[in-house]
């Protein structure tokens, strides 16, 4: 049996899954580039003057020119 991780931007508190169907995404406004994080703690708050729009986000970007956090 093949062992999955989870990608960046992405959890799973389940050890040994075969698949990545066990994955949750970071919720938006939260990032994470650790690559096989095992619990929520790892998705991050975006720093002040950037974001997450959606959830699953590996980075944080730049919020737009005219727009506040």
């Amino acid at each position: 049996m093949v062992i999955v991780s989870c990608g960046a931007g992405t959890y799973s508190s389940t050890r040994g899954a075969s698949n990545n169907a066990t994955c949750v995404a970071c919720a938006a406004g939260k990032q994470s580039r650790q690559l096989g994080a095992t619990s929520e703690a790892a998705c991050r708050s975006c720093a002040p003057g950037s974001m997450a729009a959606a959830a699953g986000m590996s980075q944080c970007t730049p919020c737009p020119h005219g727009s506040y956090q």
